[in-house]
C-alpha cells in the first residue's frame, strides 16, 4: 500500500501532482485577465510618488534621528490632529 507521505516530494510537489501546477497557472491567468498585474503596477507607481514628497522625506529623516515611536508621536501634533480640518 502506498502511504500519502510517499507521494509527496518535498522539493517540488507539483512534479508529483501535475494538477497543482495546472490549477496554479489557471488562477494566475484569471488574475492576469482581470488586470491584477496592471493594478499592482499602478499601485507601485502611486506609492513611489507618495514616498517622494517633502513630508515623507522629513518623516523618514525624523525616523532615522528620533526612532519610529517618537516620529509617530510628532505626527499626532501635526495638521491631522487639528479637528477643525476634518469636516
Amino acid at each position: 500500500m502506498v502511504e500519502p507521505a510517499d507521494c509527496v516530494s518535498s522539493d517540488r510537489p507539483d512534479r508529483e501532482y501535475p494538477a497543482l501546477s495546472l490549477t496554479k497557472r489557471a488562477i494566475d491567468q484569471a488574475y492576469e485577465a482581470r488586470g491584477l498585474m496592471t493594478a499592482l503596477a499602478h499601485g507601485v507607481d502611486a506609492f513611489d510618488e507618495l514616498t517622494q514628497t517633502p513630508e515623507a522625506e522629513a518623516f523618514n529623516r525624523a525616523v532615522a534621528e528620533q526612532g519610529p515611536i517618537a516620529s509617530l508621536a510628532d505626527l499626532d501634533d501635526g495638521p491631522a490632529a487639528d479637528p477643525s480640518l476634518t469636516a
